[in-house]
């Protein structure tokens, strides 16, 4: 039966940043750049899948940025990322990705530096993002030569993040998924990890294990000497657009997110290529599985890629570990922190009970033939 009573907020809304902390962290984000201009509405556009929160501002000359504000992981990794992101734009000029992602502002501070402007008073941060155009999306379900276009794309992407002279401009990072992992194990061995983590002792085992299994696979496939580039790891289609050409294939046009941005192997973004490429395509109602590395249609995306860029059957293997990773990192050991609570309940048992028991029955020998 209706009811007129106000309905129940969202339970993640208190493991996130709550109105009034958003409210106040948009104001004095825009405050800060010391512009002229001001902001004439705001409105929210958080995707409502995680705990950060965005907000389209409206200025009074009539152009837009985005807001983000965040109080998952931490103010300093966060600020260590856009600057990260901020010196791979400058690096990307002169290159046909010039235009490709969109920047965080910026402001010069009191040495006479441009830096990327960002927000922390202790309890929530922010960053604020310039308006990029945005082309045509790709379709839910890729066909076979958009699959094959998409890998040709993104080769090319991470060749030129890769060459040598952009590389070298770009600090590593203080993280890496080898001390993310190593962090996870830290917390597994806690006493109070069946409350940190809200598992079962066995399934704590069962992390234990794959944490273990993950780092020893590093030293086996030569982790310490991969080359570390800026790697954008969430690939789903709501988060980039193509420009379409008169032959149908496309180029890469615009980006706009970076929840999961990290300096490393560039073999972080298969997994979720994987998810685009596979038979059932970008959903809006997910669970993550390993067995969209095993489909023909990824096989085609590998065989693409490839060719413009070719990879090791090591790099295979790596492409499976870094799945390994993502159910580790993303979902047990920050899961609560970066997804809507009901959804990181949901995805926490799957990974333990299904995820990561499925990775060591996985066969590889299909995507290893590709790049024999």
């Amino acid at each position: 039966m209706p009811s007129d009573a106000a309905p129940e907020p969202l339970r993640w809304r208190r493991f996130g940043v709550t109105d009034r902390d958003a409210s106040r962290a948009v104001r004095e984000l825009w405050a800060g750049l010391g512009e002229s201009r001001f902001v004439r509405s705001s409105v929210e556009v958080s995707a409502n899948v995680s705990t950060n929160r965005v907000f389209l501002l409206t200025l009074s000359d009539d152009t837009h940025v985005f807001a983000k504000v965040s109080s998952y992981g931490s103010a300093f990794l966060f600020r260590e990322d856009h600057d990260r992101v901020h010196r791979l734009i400058q690096g990307l000029q002169g290159t046909r990705y010039q235009r490709f992602l969109a920047a965080p502002l910026s402001r010069t501070d009191g040495l006479g530096h441009r830096r990327v402007h960002t927000f922390y008073d202790g309890n929530v941060w922010g960053v604020i993002y310039e308006e990029v155009e945005r082309r045509g999306a790709l379709p839910k379900i890729l066909g076979d030569s958009d699959i094959e276009c998409l890998a040709r794309e993104l080769a090319a992407f991470h060749q030129t993040c890769a060459s040598t002279t952009l590389r070298d401009s770009i600090p590593r990072t203080s993280t890496s998924i080898s001390s993310d992992i190593v962090h996870l194990l830290d917390l597994v061995s806690d006493r109070a990890a069946s409350r940190t983590l809200q598992l079962e002792t066995t399934a704590l085992d069962t992390v234990r294990r794959h944490a273990h299994r993950f780092l020893d696979s590093l030293d086996d496939l030569g982790y310490a000497d991969m080359t570390r580039v800026p790697v954008f790891v969430d690939w789903n289609l709501g988060n980039f657009s193509v420009n379409r050409l008169p032959d149908e294939s496309f180029e890469l046009f615009s980006r706009w997110d970076y929840d999961w941005f990290r300096t490393d192997t560039v073999l972080l973004d298969f997994y979720f290529l994987s998810r685009v490429s596979s038979q059932t395509g970008d959903r809006t109602r997910f669970s993550y599985g390993v067995h969209t590395l095993g489909e023909p249609r990824f096989q085609r995306f590998l065989a693409a890629y490839h060719e413009v860029s070719p990879l090791t059957e090591a790099d295979v293997e790596m492409i499976v570990e870094t799945y390994r990773f993502f159910i580790l990192h993303y979902v047990i050991s920050v899961g609560d922190h970066f997804f809507r609570h009901d959804l990181w309940d949901e995805f926490r048992q799957e990974a333990v009970s299904v995820g990561l028991p499925s990775i060591d029955a996985f066969d590889r020998r299909p995507l290893l033939r590709v790049v024999r």
